[in-house]
C-alpha cells in the first residue's frame, strides 16, 4: 500500500472530454478536472463560483425567441438591445430604458386593476413600468401591458388586484421605450451587425439593409440606407434597350423593349446614363417607375444639363483632329468631363446664335467636345449663354443594381480600411461589395468618364470550386471572410499598401468552413464556430508562413459543445471568457489566454426548469446572450433565459362552515390540485378535524389540496389523494368572521414560457458577505428593515433562495400573491432567487502506485485540504450523492451575526470508501460564494 498527496492546483485546463479520461499522460491532464459546472476558470489557476444573475424584466413577447445585442458608442456609453418580433428594446445601466415620467394618481382593487394617470398619452398595447406606489406595493417595479386606455385611465391587461393592499398615493409610470424593426423572429439568429460610432448597419439576407442611429437614450431610428450610386451588376450586353421618361425627378417610367423587370424589383437601383434611378413602382416587366438617384457629387439627373458663356463652336479640321469632318464644340471653362458628357451621348444645344440642334459626342476631353461627321456646325465664337442638354432616348448601356428582394440583400457587414463591406446575398452568396474609402454609403465604381480611382468602390467575387455563401466577415490585419466551405483573407497585393479596386487580392487560408454565428475578435486573433456548430476554432496568422492557420480550441472537451452552439459573446474583463450558448440552453464558457497557453472550457446552467419538444430541463434555457464594457475592471454579461413557470388560477371563494366546504362558482379545480389561501381582510379559523393542533393557515405559502370536487363546490385535504385523503380526518374545518371571503391560489393549474432578460453581477463583490449575490433571476432590497419583499412575481411556481443580511434563510415557495414574499425574520439587505449549485469533480489521480501507474487500483482517499479564498459554506465527498457539509461557524462567531467570508484551509475527513476513482467532489449549494484554490487529498493505492 502507498500513500500519495496529490496536488490539484491549476484546473487551467478546464473540464477534459471523457475520452480523455485514460490520458494521464498528457502534460494538462494534470490541471483538468473532470467536471466543472458554475465555477468560472481563472487564467491564473484555481475557480471561483460564477455570480448570479439579476433580474431585469420580462421580454416584450415571452412566446417569441428574442436575442440581444451589443450597441457599443464608447467604454462608458454602451447598451444593450432586445430584437424581438418586429421590434427593438433598449438596455443601459441595468434597466430598460423609458419614457418620461407620468404621475400616477389611483389604482382599483378591481380584475382588471385600473390605473389614473391624468393625459397620460399612452396607447393599447404599450408596456408601462409602474414605481414608487405607496399602499398597493405589489404593482411596484412591475412592467404591465396597457389595455382599455381612456385619457386619463387604462388597465393592465390580465392583472387581478382584489387581493392587493389599498392604493394610498403617489407613483410613477414609464412607457418601456421601443421601436419598429422589420425583422420577425425567426430572421434574429440570422442578423449581422456592424458598428461605427453612434450608427449600427444591419443586414439579413431577405430585408433590404438598415441603419440604426442613437442621437439619445430615448432617440434611435432604424431606417432603410439609401445607397449611393450601386453596386451594379455587370452592364447590359443584350440588345435589350431602356428608355427614361425624364431626366430626374420622381414618377420616372423606365420602359424596357422586352421583358427585364420583376415586381420584387422595387426598391432595385437601375444605372442609365450618366445617373441611375430607384425602382419605386411595378407596372409590367417592360414598365416601372422609379425616382432619380442623387449622385456624390450632388446632382440629381441621369442625363447632364451646362449653360455657360465659354463655349466656341469649331467646324471640322482634319490636319488636327485626324478625323475628316468633324466638327467640336471648345470651353476654356474646361467642364465638359466634369459635368458629365461623354462619348455616344446625344446633347441638345440651345442659346446660340446658329447652333441650336441635336448632335452626338463621338470624343470628349475636359475643353473639347467632338462630333460625329455629320453633325455640322457654324463657326461661332464664345459668348452667347449657351446650354447643352444631354437628350433623353432608348439605351442599350444600362445596368441594375445587386440588391433586391429579386436576388437578395448582403447577409454580412463588416468595416475594414475605411470602407463598409457587405457580403454574401442569396444570388451572390460569394461576393463582396467595399464601399468607396471614407464614404461608406457611397459605391460608384468608376468616374463618369470611365477612369477608376483608388478610392473608388469594388466589388469582388471569390473564384472557388465550389459556391459556398459568406458567413461573417472579420476585420483584422486582413479583412477575414468565412464561408461554409473555407476560409478566405482579403488584403492589397503589396505590402503595406491600402486596398483599393486595382490591387485587392483574396487568398484561401483554410478549408474548414464556417457557422452561421458572428465570430468574437480577441486580440488580433478571431474565434469561429465551425460549420458543424460544435468545434471553436482559432483563425490567427502564422508569419512562418504568411496566411492564417486555424487550431481547433475544443479538442480537448469536444463534449463541451457537442450538443451545437448557436451564440457568442466575449467577456474580455475580468477573466478573458467565450461565453457560448448551445442549443439545449446551457452556458459553454472557456476561459482563453493564448499567451499563457490556458485554453479551459466549464460549464454553466442558470437556475430555473424548462420544457421543450416533450423534453423536461432542469435549468433555465440560455437563449441569447450579449457582452458591454461596464465598470472599468469588469465587463457585463448580459443573457435571455426561457423558463417554463407555473400560471396560477385564481379564484375568489366563499366558505360555508355547515359542510367545512368552498363555495365557487365554475372554479375549474380538478381533484388532487394543489392549492394555497389568503383572504380579503378576514382570517378564517379552525382545525384540522381529530387534530386540533393543526390550525388553518390562511398565509398563501401552506399547501392543501382540493378534494371532493363538484362544478362549484370543494373541500379542502392535507393530503393529495388515496383512501386517507377522503377520510374526515384529513378534511379541514373552519369558521370564518366578516364575509368568509377567501382567495384561492391553484399552483400548477398550467404552465407558460416566460423570457427573461437577465445581467450577471459582478464577479468581485467586495469584502462583506452581505454583499455575495448567487442566486439566478434574483432581486436585492437594501433599506430599513423589512420581512416582506415585493417584486417577486416572476419567480412563482418556483422555490426561492435568500441571503439576508449575509445569512441564508428557509427556501421560500411564491404562493397565492407571487408578488410578495414573507420572511422569517427582518432584514436590510437581502438577495432573493433562484437556487443553483457549483460543483467541481476531479479526475482520476494518477500518483501513489509503486508499481506504474495508479490508474485501476484500489484506492481510498483518507482526508483532503481544500485551500479556500473569501467562501463561506463548502461539500467535500466522493460523489454528488456521497459528501459531507463543513461548518464554517465556530464558537467564538456570535448566533445571531452571518459567517465572516474564509480564507484559508479547511480539513475534511473524508467521506468515501475504496474504489479505482480515487476523486474528489466540492460543490456549493447556498447562496454564498466560494473560490477554490488547491484541492490537497491523501490517499493510498493498493498494488495488485
Amino acid at each position: 500500500m502507498a500513500q500519495a498527496s496529490p496536488a490539484f492546483t491549476a484546473f487551467t485546463a478546464g473540464e477534459f472530454s471523457p475520452r480523455l479520461h485514460g490520458r494521464t499522460d498528457l502534460a494538462k491532464y494534470s490541471s483538468a478536472a473532470e467536471e466543472i459546472e458554475n465555477f468560472i476558470v481563472h487564467p491564473h489557476g484555481g475557480l471561483t463560483r460564477r455570480p448570479g444573475t439579476e433580474y431585469i424584466g420580462e421580454v416584450k413577447d415571452s412566446s417569441a425567441i428574442t436575442r440581444l445585442v451589443p450597441f457599443e458608442f464608447s467604454t462608458t456609453q454602451a447598451y444593450v438591445l432586445e430584437f424581438g418580433n418586429l421590434y427593438m428594446r433598449v438596455y443601459k445601466d441595468g434597466g430598460r430604458v423609458v419614457d418620461a415620467n407620468v404621475t400616477v394618481s389611483g389604482a382599483t382593487k378591481a380584475n382588471p386593476a385600473v390605473i389614473t394617470a391624468t393625459s397620460h398619452g399612452y396607447s393599447d398595447d404599450d408596456h408601462v413600468v409602474i414605481s414608487s406606489v405607496a399602499g398597493m406595493t405589489q404593482i411596484n417595479d412591475r412592467t404591465f401591458k396597457i389595455a382599455n386606455k381612456t385619457t386619463n385611465t387604462f388597465e393592465l391587461s390580465g392583472v387581478d388586484s382584489r387581493d392587493y393592499s389599498t392604493y394610498s398615493s403617489g407613483g410613477v409610470a414609464n412607457v418601456v421605450y421601443e421601436i419598429a424593426t422589420p425583422y420577425t423572429s425567426a430572421q434574429l439568429r440570422a442578423l449581422k451587425f456592424a458598428q461605427s460610432a453612434d450608427i449600427m448597419y444591419v443586414c439579413h439576407p431577405s430585408v433590404s439593409t438598415r441603419k440604426l442611429t442613437r442621437t439619445g437614450h430615448t432617440a434611435w431610428t432604424l431606417t432603410e440606407v439609401v445607397f449611393g450610386n450601386g453596386p451594379f451588376l455587370a452592364s447590359n450586353v443584350t440588345t435589350t434597350t431602356i428608355t427614361p421618361d425624364a431626366r430626374s425627378g420622381s414618377g420616372v417610367t423606365l420602359t424596357a423593349s422586352t421583358s427585364t423587370f420583376a415586381s420584387t424589383d422595387v426598391g432595385r437601383q437601375v444605372k442609365i446614363f450618366n445617373g441611375y434611378l430607384t425602382i419605386t413602382g411595378y407596372s409590367s416587366a417592360t414598365a416601372v417607375t422609379a425616382t432619380v438617384g442623387t449622385m456624390p457629387d450632388g446632382s440629381v439627373e441621369i442625363l447632364p444639363t451646362y449653360t455657360a458663356a465659354t463655349v466656341s463652336f469649331h467646324e471640322g479640321d482634319p490636319d488636327a483632329t485626324g478625323l475628316e469632318h468633324n466638327d467640336r464644340l471648345h470651353d476654356t471653362a474646361r467642364n465638359f468631363v466634369d459635368q458629365g458628357f461623354t462619348t455616344n451621348m446625344v446633347v441638345t444645344i440651345s442659346g446660340s446664335t446658329s447652333n441650336n440642334k441635336s448632335v452626338k459626342i463621338v470624343q470628349v476631353t475636359d475643353d473639347t467636345m467632338l462630333l460625329k461627321p455629320a453633325d455640322d456646325l457654324v463657326a461661332e465664337a464664345a459668348g452667347d449663354t449657351v446650354t447643352i442638354v444631354g437628350t433623353l432616348g432608348a439605351t442599350a448601356d444600362w445596368a441594375l443594381g445587386y440588391w433586391s428582394t429579386t436576388d437578395g440583400f448582403p447577409g454580412s457587414v463588416s468595416f475594414y480600411e475605411e470602407r463598409l463591406v457587405f457580403a454574401g446575398s442569396t444570388n451572390y452568396p460569394q461576393t463582396l461589395w467595399f464601399s468607396s474609402a471614407g464614404d461608406y454609403e457611397n459605391f460608384t465604381g468608376a468616374e463618369v468618364d470611365g477612369a477608376v480611382l483608388d478610392t473608388n468602390a469594388l466589388t469582388y467575387t471569390i473564384a472557388s470550386n465550389q459556391v459556398n455563401v459568406i458567413r461573417y466577415l472579420s476585420a483584422t490585419r486582413s479583412l477575414l471572410v468565412g464561408t461554409v466551405g473555407g476560409e478566405f483573407a482579403v488584403r492589397a497585393s503589396g505590402t503595406d499598401q491600402p486596398l483599393t479596386p486595382t490591387n485587392a487580392q483574396i487568398k484561401r487560408q483554410c478549408s474548414y468552413g464556417s457557422a452561421d454565428v458572428r465570430p468574437e475578435q480577441v486580440a488580433n486573433v478571431t474565434l469561429f464556430l465551425h460549420r458543424n456548430g460544435r468545434k471553436l476554432q482559432e483563425l490567427l496568422f502564422d508569419f512562418d508562413s504568411d496566411s492564417y492557420k486555424a487550431p481547433d480550441l475544443t479538442i480537448l472537451s469536444e463534449h463541451i459543445t457537442e450538443n451545437g452552439i448557436v451564440e457568442m459573446a466575449y467577456q474580455k474583463e475580468p477573466d478573458s471568457i467565450l461565453w457560448c450558448v448551445r442549443d439545449d440552453g446551457v452556458l459553454a464558457a472557456m476561459t482563453y489566454r493564448r499567451d499563457e497557453d490556458v485554453v479551459a472550457w466549464h460549464r454553466h446552467k442558470i437556475g430555473g426548469k424548462f420544457t421543450k419538444s416533450g423534453t423536461d430541463y432542469t435549468y433555465g434555457h440560455v437563449e441569447s446572450i450579449a457582452s458591454i464594457p461596464g465598470t472599468a475592471s469588469e465587463d457585463e454579461l448580459w443573457v435571455i433565459v426561457a423558463r417554463t413557470v407555473d400560471v396560477p388560477l385564481l379564484l375568489s371563494a366563499g366558505a360555508d362552515t355547515t359542510n367545512d366546504r368552498v363555495n365557487s362558482a365554475n372554479h375549474g379545480l380538478s381533484t388532487g390540485t394543489a392549492i394555497t389561501f389568503t383572504t380579503n381582510g378576514v382570517v378564517p379559523t379552525g382545525a384540522q378535524k381529530g387534530d386540533s393542533s393543526n390550525t388553518f393557515k390562511a398565509d398563501g405559502e401552506t399547501v392543501y389540496y382540493a378534494r371532493n370536487v363538484s362544478t362549484n363546490v370543494f373541500s379542502i385535504f392535507i393530503d393529495s389523494a388515496g383512501a386517507a385523503a377522503d377520510t374526515e380526518a384529513k378534511k379541514i374545518g373552519f369558521s370564518t368572521a366578516g364575509t368568509g371571503t377567501m382567495s384561492v391560489y391553484a399552483e400548477t393549474r398550467t404552465t407558460a414560457t416566460k423570457r427573461f432578460v437577465e445581467r450577471f453581477k459582478s464577479f468581485d463583490f467586495g469584502t462583506d458577505v452581505a454583499d455575495a449575490f448567487f442566486v439566478d433571476s434574483g432581486l436585492t432590497y437594501s433599506g430599513s428593515a423589512a420581512s416582506t419583499l415585493t417584486g417577486t412575481e416572476h419567480l412563482r411556481g418556483f422555490d426561492v433562495e435568500m441571503l439576508a443580511d449575509g445569512a441564508t434563510h428557509p427556501t421560500r415557495h411564491p404562493g397565492a400573491d407571487p408578488s410578495q414574499i414573507v420572511l422569517d425574520r427582518t432584514t436590510t439587505k437581502c438577495h432573493i432567487g433562484l437556487p443553483f449549485t457549483s460543483h467541481l469533480l476531479t479526475l482520476r489521480a494518477d500518483i501513489g502506485s509503486q508499481e506504474g501507474t495508479s490508474q485501476g487500483k484500489t484506492k481510498r482517499i483518507s482526508d483532503v485540504t481544500v485551500r479556500l479564498f473569501r467562501t463561506v459554506g463548502l461539500l467535500v465527498g466522493e460523489s454528488a450523492t456521497v459528501n459531507d457539509r463543513v461548518p464554517f461557524r465556530d464558537s467564538s462567531m456570535a448566533m445571531d451575526t452571518a459567517v465572516p467570508l474564509f480564507t484559508g484551509d479547511k480539513d475534511v475527513e473524508f467521506d468515501g470508501g475504496y474504489g479505482h476513482e480515487g476523486q474528489v467532489y466540492i460543490a456549493q449549494d447556498q447562496a454564498l460564494p466560494m473560490t477554490i484554490v488547491g484541492v490537497y487529498p491523501r490517499l493510498q493505492t493498493f498494488d495488485r
